[in-house]
């Protein structure tokens, strides 16, 4: 449970990532990335970790975003926009991962990653892109349907 306050920033390179605590084996791969991999995506520009962070800069939940596409051709109709279904594909921003500490979870922060994903797509990428999608993968969905 959170006990305190909390902040979303980009994960940095001097962030302690061990302690983070996912429960369940099927979520190990989330605790893994972060640990392992996330760090070398950022630099290398592949994708971009930010993270919730307590006062005492304790990591309790984060997001991943990358570049992705939709493919417009194979069963995604926009009928809001007929214009953009002149393309095969759009480009769009894709959470390719979503985890909470289980210590912290059923507090909002998950939700408050997303929202917070949301956010920074409309304002800051779509501004500089010129994309506004979002897109999730199998993992994050399985994670906002069941502790979010």
């Amino acid at each position: 449970m959170l006990d305190s306050d909390y902040f979303l920033r980009k994960l940095e390179i001097s962030d302690t990532v061990k302690n983070f605590k996912v429960g369940s084996q099927s979520f190990l791969p989330l605790k893994t990335f972060l640990q392992k991999q996330a760090k070398q995506f950022q630099q290398s520009s592949i994708a971009q970790t930010y993270v919730a962070v307590t006062g005492d800069k304790t990591i309790i939940g984060f997001v991943t975003l990358t570049c992705s596409e939709i493919d417009l051709q194979n069963g995604y109709d926009l009928t809001d926009c007929s214009y953009a279904n002149n393309y095969e594909f759009l480009p769009s921003v894709k959470i390719a991962r979503l985890a909470v500490d289980n210590r912290y979870r059923s507090g909002g922060i998950g939700s408050t990653l997303i929202s917070y994903s949301i956010a920074l797509m409309r304002d800051k990428i779509a501004e500089d892109n010129m994309t506004g999608l979002l897109s999730l993968n199998k993992t994050s969905v399985y994670f906002v349907l069941k502790y979010v």
